[in-house]
Order: C-alpha cells, then structure tokens, then sequence
C-alpha cells in the first residue's frame, strides 16, 4: 500500500524472532532512525514479543529518543504495521502529540497466536518478522517519501553432543 501523500518509511526486519525470549513487558528495540522533516529528531521502534500488559498479545510502539534535539512538530501521524510475505499486513494508524511523552503504541498490537502459529507462514517465512513504521506530518506535507531500513539478527546459540551408549549393567 503506498503512502497517502509523501510519508518517511522505516522498515525493520527482525531475523530468529521465535528465539526471542523476553518476559513480560521485555523490549527489543531497533535501531534509531532520524526523520530531517521533524526536525532531526531520533526514533525507534518498541517491540514486545510477550506484551507490555497482556502476554498473549505483541505490543509495539513509536519512541523518540529523549536525548535527541528539542524540536518536534506537535503531532504526528503514524502507522505500525507488520507485513505479511503476501503483501498482506497487520496495522494499526494513530496520530499523537510526542512533545510531551516520548512514546506511543498499541499493547494489544497483534495476537501472539496469529503471528507465531495459525499465519505463521505469512508472517514469519524464514522465521524473519518484517515490521514497518510510516509516519505523515499533519501540517503541510513532505517534501518527498524517504525510506530506511534495518535488520536485527537475535543471536541463536546452539550445542551439540554425541555420546556412546552405556552397557547394561548387571547386578549380581
């Protein structure tokens, strides 16, 4: 689905998703990205693989870095999406003022068992969960649609043994 109107898009893969084994309220954050039409603010994404307050639901949320420069146009319009290998996705749409809290999101984003197992196949091939953050000005609009990528490998450590089977023991 392409942007209505110009619109900065961040597109974060996330590699070994399943292997992600972060509690309850747990954050994987992406890399920080910076959107220039916003004053050169720096972003992230928040993603709760386990929920912030419902565990059979993924949370996932729009940040701004709270170090990051003063300047930010009052109210902004975003779409966190995940993106099905179809071409189908999940999303949700919101417009939220970000000058005085630095985070925003949906706690009950996706159902863990629609993505992890009954559309598994759309929505992890390969095990990569693609995730995607678009985000409008409210006033005016951009001068032209930009967009970024990243990608998160979740470390996987994996051991393997071989050993000889023991002989039965006979006791007297």
């Amino acid at each position: 689905m392409a942007c209505e109107g110009n619109c900065f898009t961040f597109t974060w893969k996330l590699e070994n998703i399943s292997y992600c084994l972060q509690k309850q309220n747990r954050v994987i954050k992406s890399p920080a990205f910076v959107v220039d039409s916003f004053g050169e603010r720096k972003w992230y994404l928040g993603l709760y693989p386990r929920g912030q307050e419902y565990e059979d639901f993924i949370s996932f949320a729009l940040y701004k870095e709270l170090d990051s420069k003063k300047t930010v146009q009052r109210e902004i319009k975003y779409e966190l999406a995940f993106v099905g290998k179809d071409g189908s996705f999940l999303r949700r749409i919101s417009k939220y003022d970000f000058s005085d809290h630095p985070g925003h999101g949906f706690s009950d984003f996706a159902g863990r068992e629609e993505v992890f197992d009954t559309k598994r196949s759309i929505f992890l091939p390969h095990d990569i969960l693609t995730a995607r953050c678009r985000i409008w000005k409210t006033d005016g609009e951009l001068a032209e649609s930009i967009r970024c990528f990243a990608h998160t490998r979740i470390g996987v450590e994996k051991r393997s043994f071989m050993w000889k089977k023991c002989e039965k023991l006979q006791f007297s």
